[in-house]
């Protein structure tokens, strides 16, 4: 069975993460590649219901809620072993994540890869 890859609108469907602070530069990072058209990978992503369980790619998430733009996601059955986010308090939606600075973190990613923006 193939991989099931689809796009959530950010401002109708709601995803819930569980980072609570993602990093202002990195997110403007990805902002920057949204508008040049860059391809980014499926973020992946557990049904709960009607909404989504963000398993990674918060920062990917936040951005193109930010640009409002679709965002790849590839649904999963299970995003982490032995967790059933419906039991989780802590999740909230990713549109309430706060943005912090953090140079470092972005440093890391500028370091792994020449062309990140």
């Amino acid at each position: 069975m193939g991989k099931e890859i689809f796009y959530i609108d950010l401002h109708r469907t709601e995803v819930l993460g569980w980072e609570k602070e993602k990093s202002k530069l990195v997110v403007k990072a990805i902002i920057r590649g949204i508008k040049k058209g860059d391809e980014f990978p499926p973020v992946p992503v557990q049904r709960i219901k009607d909404r989504f369980f963000l398993g990674d790619g918060h920062h990917r998430a936040i951005g193109h809620y930010l640009a409002n733009k679709p965002l790849k996601c590839e649904l999963c059955r299970q995003i982490f072993h032995d967790y059933n986010p419906e039991l989780d308090n802590s999740l909230f939606p990713i549109k309430e994540t706060v943005l912090v600075k953090d140079e470092g973190e972005y440093e890391i990613y500028v370091k792994q890869d020449k062309n990140y923006r």
